[in-house]
């Protein structure tokens, strides 16, 4: 499938699909002539892979060799109507490894997740550590306990029918319209009205705001119900990769205490908590933004050729 040009992706992207253990995934592939180590990209929860076209700086986005998977129930992505289990740590890394295996075959990968997408890197470079070069995790997190709303929205999914209704009504309501759906996307900055009025923002609304639309309801019940019970900690003395933690000092989904712990339990960790942002560093500071990920992705790049 191909994707009509626009100017935040490359001249060609296709999209592929991959179907492991009864779950579609789908991956936006870009620059796969460059030689350079593939960087594959997890988005946030609710969100898409389209994400990332608009958050990713720009030298990466033109110039390098990425891959923007989806997680587990986001459109065009595919969930088993009735699963089996619940979705576990350990499923949810054997999903997006079959993904990988599909896409680079054996060659290790860079990983960059935002929100959820971070978990996910972090949890898969846990889980698999031959198949990760370095793993950069944006406002990730070890544990699935989420704070604000989205904690709310994760109690409401394990409440029972009548939880779990009011939960798919609030999700219906929150994409009623493209404007409403930015305002309470820009909620999560320490400075919504600056946030909602950001070109960044404004292009990220544009990217994923027609795949929102078209999200599994009823998957992302599921999600948001599993991921509570998920919690990697004891797990990240495994990841001896080069790892980047980047969050907002202000965050009101994640606790700055999170990060600073998972810097703790990190072998290999580098961490920049932000003073004065929220949960949208690549808004809030997207100069900074850039940097600290070009800056560290040079670094741990050297690291891999002197080892």
């Amino acid at each position: 499938m191909r994707l009509t040009p626009s100017p935040l992706v490359p001249p060609v992207v296709r999209q592929q699909f991959f179907d492991v253990q009864g779950h579609r995934l789908a991956a936006l592939c870009a620059n796969e002539s460059s030689l350079d180590a593939p960087i594959v990209l997890l988005h946030g929860i609710t969100q898409a892979h389209t994400f990332w076209t608009p958050a990713l700086p720009p030298s990466i986005r033109r110039q390098r060799r990425w891959y923007a998977v989806t997680l587990p129930g986001h459109f065009p992505a595919v969930m088993p109507a009735s699963p089996k289990a619940p979705l576990t740590a350990q499923l949810l890394a054997d999903l997006l490894a079959g993904t990988l295996e599909q896409l680079v075959g054996e060659e290790p990968v860079i990983l960059m997740g935002y929100s959820t997408g971070g978990f996910a890197a972090l949890n898969l470079a846990a889980h698999y550590p031959e198949r990760v070069r370095a793993v950069a995790s944006i406002c990730g997190f070890a544990r699935g306990t989420w704070q604000g709303m989205l904690g709310l929205m994760q109690m409401l999914a394990r409440l029972g029918p009548p939880g779990q209704f009011l939960f798919r009504k609030l999700i219906q309501l929150s994409t009623f319209s493209r404007p409403l759906f930015g305002m309470l996307l820009a909620s999560y900055a320490e400075e919504p009205v600056r946030a909602r009025v950001s070109p960044i923002m404004k292009e990220v609304v544009q990217a994923i705001y027609p795949y929102v639309l078209r999200h599994d309801l009823f998957a992302l019940q599921r999600l948001f119900a599993d991921l509570r019970a998920m919690d990697i900690r004891p797990m990240l003395s495994n990841l001896d990769r080069p790892t980047l933690l980047l969050g907002g000092a202000e965050d009101p989904v994640i606790r700055p205490s999170d990060q600073l712990e998972m810097n703790r339990l990190l072998p290999d960790a580098e961490l920049h908590l932000l003073e004065n942002v929220g949960h949208l560093p690549f808004v809030e500071r997207t100069p900074m933004y850039y940097r600290i990920l070009n800056d560290w992705l040079q670094r741990s790049e050297a690291r891999n050729v002197l080892a």
